[in-house]
């Protein structure tokens, strides 16, 4: 699952771009500004450390009174295999 990156008008209707759906290799190409996705890096490095690939990851956004800066990556079986500190909405 991933979060939307974007969302521009194009021509008669609003298009969505998710972050999985951008290739870091042409973020360099993009304008000033907009040469990184928020947190992709931090994912990127937690959904390794799980080992499991990232088709069979989702993820739950972690909230506390505190805090809503927390994501918990799930296997196929609910099992909480990782975490990031990223916002989840």
């Amino acid at each position: 699952m991933a979060r939307s990156v974007v969302i521009a008008f194009e021509a008669d209707r609003l298009g969505v771009v998710a972050a999985n759906a951008i290739d870091p290799g042409r973020l360099p190409q993009a304008p000033q500004g907009m040469r990184q996705l928020q947190n992709f890096e931090v994912m990127q490095g937690a959904i390794r450390a799980c080992g499991l690939p990232v088709a069979e990851l989702c993820y739950l956004p972690l909230t506390s009174s505190r805090t809503k800066d927390w994501v918990a990556l799930l296997d196929g079986g609910l099992n909480m295999v990782g975490w990031a500190p990223v916002d989840g909405f």
